[in-house]
């Protein structure tokens, strides 16, 4: 028997709605209700940096009071998790990768900020700028180019871990959480990690930097997090399945 459906999705999720597509497509999409007419289910839809941190603490009961932060070829994302996901209508908990860092840049088309920190340094910002010295970059040989030490590569992945770090003792230092956890591509990359750290420990004196942890969620782990969050909602938050 299938209790339900869980949905996971990149940006911003419109709880009133229960739409999606706002950031991809510049229109929002009722995904919830097309599936509902399909399958006659309860529907839990959710952001996918949401929903990493929903497995997290599902897989690793460890982990029950962090702040997770997102960094992929997709964009720079977070979540807060202290005993429970806090949402708000709005979606808003916990999006680090819209902090302003430079008021000089441009605005993001997407939070309409000027110099928001995913405007400043997402990966496709990254690579677009790297392109003017290297052809056709793709992300693993943006990664092995700047653990060679190319000049150029490692001018714009430090500026990155410069800013990153800023907005994480920035975005800190309002939700208080226990531990830190980064998870994505970037953060995995040891040199680019080393850079953080480095700039965590010139930005923040002390032990805030110990408080920083890597994600030990496996590729295997993401792929069922649909499903950990259609069951964490089923069965775990104090909600009425009539109404999902």
């Amino acid at each position: 028997d299938f209790l339900g459906i869980g949905v996971i999705s990149k940006g911003t999720i419109n709880r009133i709605e229960n739409s999606i597509g706002i950031d991809i497509w510049g229109k929002e999409f009722s995904i919830k209700e097309e599936i509902k007419k399909i399958f006659n289910l309860p529907v839990v839809v959710e952001n996918d940096v949401k929903s990493f941190a929903v497995a997290h603490n599902y897989l690793y009961l460890n982990f029950s009071d962090f702040f997770l932060v997102h960094y992929s070829i997709n964009g720079i994302g977070g979540a807060v998790f202290k005993n429970e996901l806090l949402i708000n209508e709005v979606d808003s908990i916990g999006k680090i990768g819209h902090v302003i860092i430079d008021p000089s840049k441009e605005f993001c088309p997407i939070c309409k900020r000027r110099g928001c920190l995913e405007s400043l340094v997402s990966l496709k910002t990254i690579l677009k700028k790297a392109n003017q010295y290297h052809d056709n970059l793709s992300i693993s040989k943006l990664f092995e180019l700047y653990d060679m030490g190319d000049i150029e590569i490692s001018k714009l992945l430090n500026e990155s871990a410069k800013y990153m770090a800023q907005s994480i003792i920035n975005t800190y230092s309002i939700i208080g959480s226990k531990d830190i956890i980064l998870h994505g591509d970037l953060f995995f990359n040891e040199n680019y990690f080393f850079s953080l750290i480095s700039y965590i420990k010139r930005y923040q004196l002390g032990d805030f930097y110990k408080k920083i942890i890597l994600s030990p969620l496996k590729k295997e782990e993401i792929e069922l997090a649909p499903n950990i969050l259609a069951i964490d909602y089923l069965f775990f938050q104090n909600i009425d399945i009539l109404e999902l």
